[in-house]
């Protein structure tokens, strides 16, 4: 238990230095602004409740918030990720992959291109809850689209880079 605790704190403080020191300034385009930090809410097991999962998100969405100066838009898109992730997992047999030590989201569980579906719904509805959030007009909604649509394919690459980097036996 302890030890699952030092390692899901030891890969959040990773996904949020990669976040904060390299994604945070890169300046790549107005509409392409990648967020690898929610790959964090990717990894978190099933075993964890609704609401630690809820609460893991605002969190480290909170985290991001303060750290980057954006009052509460991460902290709102990482807990609509973690309430659309709970609906999605309960839509999935979770219990039969626990039994077979599946114990989180992933290739190995639902495939490489289920994976990816999983992950770019996902990252597409933060993104896009995130970029409205930050424009608050409706009046931008296609510039907010197009934000969302890039920057999600560029936290979809980055996510799977980490996922064959840091669970490479998982991965395959």
């Amino acid at each position: 238990m302890i030890r699952d605790i030092l390692r899901y704190t030891l890969l959040l403080t990773l996904a949020l230095l990669i976040q904060l020191l390299v994604f945070s300034r890169l300046n790549l385009g107005f509409m392409f602004k990648p967020q690898p930090y929610i790959w964090f809410l990717f990894i978190l097991p099933f075993s964890l409740n609704r609401y630690a999962l809820l609460f893991a998100a605002f969190g480290t969405g909170l985290i991001v918030d303060a750290l980057s100066n954006t009052y509460g838009l991460h902290a709102a898109s990482c807990t609509l990720l973690a309430l659309g992730r709970s609906f999605t997992d309960a839509r999935l047999n979770t219990e039969t992959a626990q039994r077979e030590g599946i114990l989180r989201p992933g290739s190995r569980m639902l495939g490489f291109s289920g994976y990816f579906l999983y992950i770019s719904g996902l990252s597409f509805a933060h993104h896009f809850l995130y970029f409205f959030y930050e424009a608050f007009r409706f009046s931008m909604l296609p510039q907010v689209f197009t934000t969302a649509l890039f920057s999600t394919l560029g936290t979809i690459a980055s996510i799977i880079l980490m996922e064959f980097t840091f669970f490479r036996r998982e991965a395959l």
